[in-house]
C-alpha cells in the first residue's frame, strides 16, 4: 500500500518516492482522492512489479465429450503427478509417461454434478444422489460403486453415504451425512473409506436450524473447517476423533462446494451473499494446558470491498457453482457475471499484494479449475484448456481495458489539461485506443486508436479539455507492457504534471 506524508486534508494525499506504481484495483474511491499506485479498473491484465500486462489466454490441451471435472492425482508405483479428466463415462489422466484410461462402471447423467479426491492410494468420486465411485489404482480396474453393505455387519458402522463432496484428512475420509440431517458430517475408520461408526465418528454442527454443510476444508492440527449455507464451524482432533466442535462465524456461509480455497493459513470463500471473504489465523493459550489452539477469525470487512462494483456485477442466483482456487501466489475466483447462469469470469487476487488485479473474462462457460505443476488447467463441458498460456482465448482475441487513477495534479482548481504520455513495450501486432475522461466538466475524448507491431515507445496524446480530475483508459488487444503513465496540465500560468 502507498504511503501518505500529514497534510491534514484527508482527500489530498501525497505519496512518497520510491512507492511502486500500479499495485492493484480499487474500485471503491472517488477519482479526486485515488491516490498513486491504484487503478480503478483492470480487465484480462495482470499488475506485477509496478507495470501492467495483458494476460495471456486459452490454449487448448484436448477435446472432451461430457466433461465434469478434474482431479489432482500422484501415481504411487511411478511418483508421477498427473490430473484424471472426469467425463460421462471415462477418465483419462495428462501429465505424466504413465498413461490412464479408466471406464466408470455406471456412468454419470449429463446433469450430474461430480466432483473426486484422491483418499489413501484410490480416487473417489460423488455426485449427490449416487453412489461414490472408486478406483483402486490399478490399471484397467475401471471406477466402480463403494459397496453398499459395511465389513463391519454388527449395527454400529455404516458405509460411505451418497454425498456430493468429501475430503481427506489424517487418513480418513470424511463426507457429510445428509441422511441424518442437513449438518451432519460423518468420519470413516483409519484407512477404509467405506466403513464409517456412528457412535463416535459423527458430528452435528448447528443441527435443527436452517443451515446445510456445503464444503469441508482442513485447518492445522489435525482440525476441520465445516463451511455450511449460513455458518462456519471447526471441528478438532479428527486423528483421534475425541473432538470438539466450535462455531466461527453466523454472519456469512458459503456459496456452493467448491467455493472455497486455502493458502497457507488463510481460507478464502465466496460467501452466500455473493461477496468474497477470507478467513484468517488467530491462536487461544488453551487454559491450563501450556498449549496454544489454532483458531480462525471472519475479517471485519469482506476481501472484496474494493471491489464493489464488480460483485455487483456476479449472478447471485448462480454462485452455488463457483469455483475458488489457489495458483502461484494467486487466488482466482471464478463466478458468474452479468447474468450468466455458468461460470464465465475471473476474479484474481494478488495474495502477496493484497490486491485484486484483474477480472478475466473468457469466452467459455468453467466447470472446474487445477493445477499440474507451473500450470493451470480450465474445463469447459467439451475441452480441457492451458491457462495464461497462449495469445488468444479459444482463437478469439483478448481484449483489455485498464481505467487509470483521477489526476488531479494536487491542486484543487479547475485545471487546463493539454496532453498525456504513455509508456508501453509490444511483442507481435498490437491495436490500442486510449480514451480521456475529464470530470468537472465531465467529457470523453477518444485521443488515439492505433495499431502497432513489436514496438516499445511512448506515445503522446492529446487532451486539451479543462476539469477537476481526469482519468486515462487504455483499451485493445495483443501482447501489451504499459509501465508509465503521465498527464501535464496547468491552472493559469502555472504548468504541472502527475506521473505514474
Amino acid at each position: 500500500m502507498p504511503r501518505y506524508r500529514s497534510t491534514f486534508q484527508l482527500d489530498d494525499p501525497f505519496v512518497e518516492d520510491g512507492d511502486a506504481g500500479f499495485l492493484g484495483i480499487d474500485e471503491e474511491r472517488e477519482s479526486t482522492q485515488l491516490p498513486q499506485g491504484f487503478v480503478q479498473l483492470g480487465e484480462n491484465v495482470r499488475i506485477e512489479n509496478g507495470k501492467i500486462y495483458s494476460r495471456k489466454g486459452l490454449k487448448l490441451n484436448s477435446g472432451i465429450s461430457g466433461a465434469k471435472c478434474i482431479v489432482p492425482f500422484r501415481n504411487p508405483n511411478a511418483d508421477e503427478a498427473q490430473l484424471l479428466i472426469v467425463s460421462n463415462d471415462t477418465v483419462v489422466g495428462i501429465g505424466a509417461t504413465t498413461g490412464i484410461t479408466e471406464t466408470i462402471q455406471f456412468p454419470f447423467d449429463s446433469t450430474d454434478e461430480v466432483m473426486g479426491i484422491q483418499a489413501f492410494d484410490k480416487v473417489i468420486l460423488f455426485s449427490e444422489g449416487d453412489r461414490p465411485k472408486v478406483w483402486n489404482g490399478t490399471t484397467g480396474s475401471g471406477f466402480n460403486d463403494l459397496a453398499i453393505v459395511p465389513s463391519i455387519n454388527d449395527g454400529t458402522f455404516i458405509t460411505c453415504p451418497s454425498a456430493p463432496f468429501g475430503t481427506h484428512i489424517n487418513n480418513r475420509l470424511i463426507v457429510p451425512n445428509y441422511a441424518d440431517s442437513p449438518t451432519s458430517v460423518i468420519c470413516s475408520d483409519i484407512f477404509n473409506e467405506n466403513l464409517f461408526q456412528l457412535a463416535t465418528g459423527e458430528f452435528f454442527l448447528n443441527r435443527g436450524t436452517a443451515d446445510k454443510t456445503l464444503g469441508l476444508g482442513v485447518m492445522q492440527e489435525s482440525q476441520l473447517i465445516a463451511f455450511n449455507e449460513k455458518s462456519i464451524h471447526i471441528v478438532n482432533n479428527i486423528h483421534t476423533l475425541d473432538s470438539s466442535t466450535s462455531e466461527v462465524t453466523r454472519q456469512y456461509g458459503i456459496a456452493g462446494h467448491r467455493a472455497f480455497a486455502q493458502n497457507g493459513a488463510y481460507n478464502y470463500f465466496i460467501s452466500n451473499e455473493g461477496d468474497i471473504q477470507v478467513l484468517v489465523p488467530s491462536s487461544d493459550p488453551a487454559k491450563g494446558m501450556g498449549i496454544a489452539i489454532s483458531k480462525l477469525t471472519l475479517d471485519s470487512n469482506p476481501l472484496s470491498k474494493t471491489i464493489s462494483k464488480t460483485i455487483k456485477r456476479i449472478n447471485r442466483s448462480a454462485i452455488k457453482k463457483s469455483i475458488v482456487h489457489y495458483h502461484r501466489n494467486k487466488v482466482f475466483f471464478c463466478v458468474p457475471i452479468d447474468g450468466s447462469s455458468e461460470l464465465n469470469a475471473i476474479i484474481v487476487y494478488d495474495s502477496l499484494n493484497s490486491q485484486f488485479i484483474s477480472l478475466d473474462t473468457l469466452p467459455i462457460n468453467i466447470l472446474d479449475m487445477n493445477s499440474l505443476g507451473e500450470k493451470l488447467y480450465i474445463l469447459s463441458d467439451s475441452a480441457l484448456f492451458e491457462y495464461e498460456e497462449s495469445d488468444t482465448d479459444n482463437s478469439t482475441p483478448i481484449n483489455f481495458k485498464v481505467k487509470s487513477r483521477g489526476y488531479v495534479l494536487g491542486t484543487r482548481d479547475i485545471k487546463k489539461y493539454t496532453r498525456g504520455t504513455l509508456g508501453y513495450n509490444t511483442t507481435g501486432d498490437a491495436n490500442l485506443k486510449i480514451t480521456v475522461n475529464t470530470s468537472n466538466p465531465d467529457s470523453t475524448i477518444i485521443s488515439k486508436d492505433f495499431a502497432v507491431s513489436n514496438e516499445k515507445n511512448y506515445e503522446r496524446f492529446n487532451i486539451r479539455k479543462r476539469g477537476y480530475s481526469v482519468n486515462v483508459e487504455l483499451e485493445g488487444n495483443g501482447e501489451v507492457e504499459f509501465n508509465t503513465l503521465s498527464i501535464e496540465g496547468f491552472v493559469g500560468a502555472g504548468r504541472m504534471a502527475g506521473t505514474y
